[in-house]
């Protein structure tokens, strides 16, 4: 059931310094695009997309992933300091 070589892999993967890298910097551009109003999640990752069209999956797929949920979280700095829910 429990695959401990599988999870070493993934570990390994998700360690490299290219992979670290894009999620921090899609951390950051989700947060940025999540600030402005009416832009949103799926803005960032249509956004975004092209950029992915030639990187490995692994990382074009944790850069995806930092930039959603980072904007989700974005959007809640603009709605709670003007006060809408």
């Amino acid at each position: 059931m429990f695959d401990l070589n599988a999870l070493m892999i993934s570990l390994g993967l998700l360690a490299d310094p290219v992979t670290i890298t894009l999620l921090v910097v899609g951390i950051v551009l989700g947060i940025i695009i999540g600030i402005l109003p009416g832009l949103g999640p799926p803005i960032a990752i249509a956004l975004a997309l092209p950029f992915t069209f030639y990187m490995e999956t692994i990382p074009s797929m944790i850069l995806l992933l930092g930039i959603y949920s980072a904007a989700i979280y974005g959007g809640s700095i603009s709605a709670i300091a003007v006060g809408i829910p």
